[in-house]
């Protein structure tokens, strides 16, 4: 039990949860803010009012009720999770009972946590996509139409998942087999573990040092014969002389073809994109008030951990490549020291003639002295950007291809001897580091049928393993190049060359025992090439089958990866059956080109690396959402090839709940340090500011998207890391707070229960009747609880609003004195509730009652259904309470009196008919009320003016009781002033409340925009054209526009030429003789020659006032024209 988490509120579920052993009681008594942990001493906490002797500050009463609303709460959050096992259906039969009690033998005996966090829940209609009647600002058909295109794809990528033994989302896939009608009544999860006891579990590493790395299984021949049809090998048995094909199921093409027809029109339909755009747009702004709300007590989980941090957890390489994976100085360094140490070793053929490593430098008139950094040149700089060839070419050393050949090649005259070595360099830097994992990709290119079989002698000979390294194998799309070079006739060679020695293998493993032990460390395969190049996005229904493929065209990237999954499929049936390990696929997909290759990887990759353009394709987002799929993003990569960093969707994809991890992809052109992944951490985190717990959260997805062992799982992550939600985080192992897995799952159970229920609305409309099923999850969260909006101690708390309630005062009283206005409202506030002492060092009783009558861990989830009630609870932080008495108050007065409230509220406003009646009765504007003489004296005094009744009251200094604040005392507030502003504590609670501010009015657009817009069309003849607008700041001087003021001075010059405007040398001085000093006439006027527009220099700003510019002192009588002129103007 995790007892160092003050923040986690523990249930332990009986048949009845409120039914508590007298162990629970003390459990909770102990959770009391006045109580005692264990047998410690009483424990003070940092929001104590009193000393730890006197008596508390909370009645016990109210103690009490504060731990039934959480009991409450945990119960309702137990009903949740009973009613999403209900929706999904009695698949997992009496186990989800006991999941329902939060007590299941699978836990290994391990309490489900319940996390006690500031939750955002919305209340009231919501139209940012969801809950009620319209919810994506559309027509309710709409809605329905967009729920089932979401519904939809899932059931398709579910489809595709499923029949390639692929893992799907667990949370996504019950919903989905909720919605079919013959939905099996028990799933099979991926990876099934008999139960066992925690003291089964492990504790060590799961693997041991002396055991033979490729040690396993080696299943008996099956003797099946295999063929490819139409592309797609299949098995086929003997059985009485007759051949039958073994019925392992794959999706065909055509089918394929229709299902990426049905994808690419749901990602092109308009009332789609809007709604999943304002989904995407409101996981955002959940995240934000979620990490404003409860980014401290995640951190305050984390430091409760003893030896985890973000440098001592798991942390997996999910996507580099191996001819890549060393930096720039591990290569020069390897390079250096081979031709040190084997400088006579033959290395290649040149012309049919061996060439020693040495002869090869010779060749190239270099030494182990010239080689720098530089001259190797494998690093991608600026030049690289958007171009890919250049990015090839950077594989090269020194621009050599012989030197890849010799030391980044398994394929070569030394059979990859050197690439071994320097894996090997890299695998133990891994081991050293002992967190750091990678899944390091191998090329395959399909040019012949013998790769895998010297891929896997390169492996087994050079005994290239390590327990932190997988391998995936990379298929470039390179087909095109075989076939202008002839060296095979079609695409199917191409894929035989690829799947057909994999097959043959799992038939009989002892036909090549070597490939059969290599593919136990196989995680699966990826498609690698430029996506960018130009083609077809789309696959026709007539389209060519690999054997009729014969163009010197490069397929598609949709047909490459159709056969690369459908032989994968077929393949991983064959393994399973055979009890073998199976693949996965997982693409580069998403780093440039079109969008229809990220269609591709919904439907068939079970993740996929890069998916830059999902940030163009909201459908395609929401869906990767959704579905949960692990995105490898790589952002050094993509900002030296594709995008620029600070452009990145990484941390957005993020905030939003996307599946992420990071990734280095090539170490060797992108990277510069040791530890290219740490490297990738740290700039991450610099650059967009991610916290601990971001980094730690991105750290646990990279290895639960990784092919590593389950056991190795269970070791890195805990024993139940398969389970939903909380239930599968280890905080001890993971340092990922509770707060935010619990945050993930709620959000994730809640995007999918709206949609699936919206759905289900819509398919009881026009079916009839649904499916007879449990009505879907409702997750109840407690309203945004402000109540500690700053989650800071609670002294700080009252210092900083003590601050503002002393600043506000001041102003108050200065606008007061000088008979400006205040709103009236805090001018109220403030005067019910002034301290009685220091507001810097004591707490108003006010404050100490409200705190005592407040309950700050929990609201009512019921809001008030009246207006006015609602008015009262909008207030969220502690003055609420306070502002609820003026409130309450106004209400008994109104009750009391409603015509002298009315009276009151217009003779305050009158009508907008009555003023306008007013103004056009007064003919003369300057009319005013003119009071009589009061013959009063005066006398300056410090600067200021005092007003004296005679003479008399002057001689003995009584003036007027008009009230002016002293200079001392404007002094004096002044440095209060100051000190509050340089206050840390305030800096910090001001600035997280204006982040609260900004995110809460975001969030309340996404949400009611559509209910303002419709309120502003009901309302007649008013829109922004014709209600009043005043601009308040403006000066007289400029506030005309430069063609106004040409046209004026043209029109004044002909009309009123003759017209004394100025003195010239004490002689009055005509309009006329102004302009023809300056040699100007009217029709010579335009306003370029005015030049008073302003311009970028921002120091010539104020000369633009001088109407025809300013000119040299060469022509000061110029110069005094154009002033005089200017002058002359703006009087």
């Amino acid at each position: 039990m995790y007892s160092f988490d003050k923040d986690l509120w523990h249930v332990r579920g009986r048949a009845r949860v409120d039914s508590e052993t007298q162990e629970d009681a003390e459990e909770k008594r102990s959770e009391s803010p006045t109580s005692a942990v264990g047998a410690e001493a009483p424990r003070e906490l940092p929001n104590e009012l009193s000393a730890p002797y006197e008596v508390p500050q909370f009645p016990i009463e109210q103690i009490e009720k504060k731990l039934l609303i959480q009991r409450q709460l945990n119960v309702k959050a137990a009903e949740c999770a009973q009613s999403v096992r209900s929706f999904a259906g009695s698949e997992a039969g009496g186990a989800l009972e006991e999941a329902v009690r939060l007590r299941i033998p699978d836990d290994d005996e391990v309490d489900i946590v319940l996390p006690h966090f500031q939750r955002v829940a919305i209340s009231g209609e919501d139209t940012s996509g969801l809950r009620r009647a319209r919810l994506s600002q559309v027509p309710l058909e709409d809605l329905q139409q967009a729920s089932s295109y979401l519904v939809q794809a899932l059931e398709i990528r579910k489809r595709y998942m499923e029949m390639s033994q692929q893992s799907y989302s667990t949370i996504t896939a019950r919903f989905v087999r909720n919605m079919e009608a013959d939905a099996p009544q028990n799933h099979l999860p991926t990876v099934k573990v008999p139960k066992s006891h925690i003291a089964d579990h492990i504790v060590h590493p799961p693997f041991k040092e002396n055991k033979d790395p490729w040690e396993c299984p080696n299943p008996d021949a099956k003797g099946y014969t295999i063929k490819s049809d139409r592309g797609v090998f299949n098995l086929y048995r003997q059985e009485g002389g007759v051949e039958s094909r073994v019925p392992y199921k794959y999706i065909t093409l055509t089918q394929y073809i229709q299902d990426m027809n049905t994808m690419c029109n749901m990602i092109a339909d308009g009332p789609l994109k809007s709604f999943c755009y304002r989904r995407l747009s409101y996981l955002s702004s959940k995240f934000q008030l979620h990490v404003l709300l409860n980014e401290l007590r995640e951190l305050a989980s984390q430091k409760a951990v003893p030896h985890r941090d973000f440098y001592n957890i798991r942390k997996v390489d999910t996507h580099i490549h191996a001819a890549s994976c060393m930096n720039q100085k591990h290569l020069l360094r390897f390079i250096k020291k081979t031709l040190k140490n084997h400088a006579d070793e033959v290395v290649t053929l040149h012309k049919g003639t061996p060439m020693t490593l040495k002869a090869v430098f010779q060749s190239m008139n270099l030494s182990t002295y010239d080689l720098t950094v530089d001259m190797l040149d494998v690093h991608a700089d600026r030049n690289t950007f958007h171009r890919f060839d250049k990015f090839n070419a950077k594989y090269n050393p020194i621009g050599e291809s012989r030197l890849r050949e010799v030391f980044l090649k398994t394929d070569n005259y030394m059979n990859g001897k050197y690439f071994a070595r320097i894996i090997k360099e890299v695998a133990f830097d891994l081991e050293e580091s002992k967190y750091q994992n990678a899944e390091l990709r191998l090329s395959i290119y399909g040019k012949s049928p013998t790769e895998w079989a010297k891929l896997a002698r390169w492996a087994i000979q050079y005994d290239v393993h390590s327990n932190n390294v997988r391998w995936l194998i990379q298929i470039p799309r390179l087909y095109d190049i075989f076939k202008s070079n002839k060296i095979m006739n079609n695409f199917q060679e191409f894929l035989s060359n690829i799947f057909q020695p994999l097959f043959e293998v799992t038939n009989d493993p002892n036909s090549n025992i070597e490939l059969h032990k290599f593919l136990t460390h196989v995680v699966g395969f990826d498609s690698v090439d430029d996506e960018s190049k130009p083609e077809n996005p789309m696959l026709d229904p007539d389209v060519k089958i690999p054997e009729q493929w014969d163009d010197e065209e490069n397929p598609p990237y949709a047909y490459y990866l159709y056969y690369m999954y459908a032989n994968m499929t077929v393949l991983n049936h064959f393994r399973k059956e055979q009890g073998l390990n199976t693949f996965v696929l997982r693409p580069h997909c998403g780093e440039a080109g079109p969008v229809q290759h990220l269609v591709c990887g919904f439907m068939l990759a079970e993740n996929i690396s890069h998916g830059l353009l999902l940030r163009k394709v909201p459908v395609l987002q929401y869906l990767y959402y959704l579905a949960q799929i692990y995105i490898a993003m790589s952002p050094l990569s993509n900002n030296s090839l594709f995008l620029n960093y600070h452009r990145n969707p990484l941390p957005e994809f993020l905030a939003r709940g996307l599946c992420i991890t990071l990734s280095t992809d090539d170490p060797l052109q992108f990277h510069f340090t040791k530890e290219p992944l740490m490297e990738e951490y740290s700039i991450a985190a610099q650059v967009w500011k991610l916290s601990s717990c971001d980094m730690c959260e991105l750290a646990r997805n990279s290895v639960l998207m990784s092919g590593f062992p389950h056991e190795m799982k269970q070791y890195w992550l805990g024993p139940n890391y398969m389970k939903e939600g909380v239930a599968g985080n280890d905080i001890t192992r993971t340092n990922v707070p509770d707060i935010r897995i619990s945050f993930r799952y709620e959000t994730l159970l809640d995007e999918l229960t709206n949609i699936f229920k919206s759905h289900l609305s819509a398919y009881q409309y026009s079916n009839g009747p649904a499916p007879s099923t449990p009505p879907p999850p409702n997750i109840n969260a407690p309203i945004v609880s402000l109540k500690r909006p700053s989650l800071v101690p609670l002294e700080e708390l009252s210092a900083a609003a003590s601050f503002l309630t002393e600043a506000l005062d001041l102003r108050r009283r200065y606008m007061e004195v000088s008979h400006q206005s205040f709103p009236p409202d805090l001018a109220s506030f403030l005067a019910a509730h002034k301290t009685s002492s220091s507001p810097r060092h004591h707490v108003s009783p006010n404050v100490v009652k409200a705190m005592k009558e407040w309950d700050y861990d929990a609201v009512d989830l019921q809001m008030a259904a009246t207006p006015n009630d609602n008015l009262a609870y909008e207030f969220d932080d502690i003055p609420s309470k306070w502002s609820e008495i003026t409130i309450s108050t106004a209400h008994e007065e109104a009750s009391e009196n409603p015509d002298k409230m009315s009276n009151n509220v217009r003779t305050s406003f009158g009508s907008q008919e009555d003023t306008e009646a007013n103004l056009q009765e007064s003919s003369d504007p300057w009319s005013c009320v003119i009071p009589s003489n009061k013959n009063y004296v005066y006398r300056w005094h410090g600067g200021v003016v005092h007003i004296y009744r005679n003479e008399f009251d002057m001689q003995v200094s009584q003036p007027l009781n008009y009230q002016c604040v002293p200079f001392n005392q404007y002094v004096e507030d002044l440095n209060k002033l100051g000190e509050m502003i340089a206050n840390g504590p305030l800096k910090s609670f001001c600035y997280r409340r204006l982040s609260y501010l900004f995110s809460k009015f975001k969030m309340h657009v996404l949400l009611n925009e559509i209910h303002e817009l419709a309120l502003q069309k009901a309302v007649p003849h008013k829109d922004f054209y014709n209600i009043r607008k005043v601009d308040t700041h403006i000066h007289a001087a400029s506030c005309m526009t430069q063609k106004h003021l040409v046209r004026f001075m043209k029109r004044a010059l002909r009309q009123r030429a003759g017209e004394q405007v100025a003195l010239r040398g004490g002689r009055p001085c005509t309009l006329r003789s102004l302009f023809r000093d300056m040699r100007l006439e009217a029709h010579d006027l335009n306003v370029d020659l005015l030049d008073v527009h302003a311009v970028k220099n921002f120091t010539l700003t104020t000369r633009s006032y001088t109407r025809c510019g300013l000119c040299s002192s060469t022509y000061t009588s110029t110069c005094t024209t154009s002033t005089s002129i200017c002058t002359m103007y703006t009087r």
